[in-house]
């Protein structure tokens, strides 16, 4: 073939202030009242060349609070490219079908009033990070 390029590798760019290799997890920082739960930190990845963000792990209240209170912080990279909304299946009694919003800030928020001991599971969430 004449006149056209040949193919050439590209690498991906990287979520803005990723500092980690593809597969190292990164800790979310909890809010006031929330902790990691045991052993199953909450805790996110970049995988699929930086293009994907998956999360893994628990969070877990040890207080009480209101609806739209924060629950942790994404780190820097791992944020989401758009607010995202996700139903959620169960994070304590009565919190049932409920929203978890993550803005593009990093905040995770619940949608629902719950008391200490609820959790918030991460684990199979996937998004796509904000670009660089």
């Amino acid at each position: 073939m004449t006149g056209r390029p040949a193919p050439s590798a590209h690498t991906l760019p990287a979520a803005a202030g990723h500092t980690h290799d593809e597969g190292d997890w990164t800790n979310i920082t909890p809010a006031d009242n929330v902790q990691h739960w045991g052993s199953a930190n909450a805790q996110v990845r970049l995988i699929n060349g930086g293009t994907t963000v998956e999360a893994s792990g628990r969070l877990e209240l040890t207080g009480s609070v209101s609806s739209g209170t924060a629950w942790g912080t994404l780190p820097v990279g791992h944020r989401p490219h758009v607010e995202l909304k996700l139903s959620s299946r169960s994070a304590g009694t009565g919190a049932t079908g409920n929203t978890i919003t993550v803005g593009t800030d990093g905040v995770i928020t619940f949608g629902a009033s719950l008391n200490s001991g609820a959790m918030l599971p991460m684990d199979s969430v996937t998004f796509r990070p904000a670009s660089t």
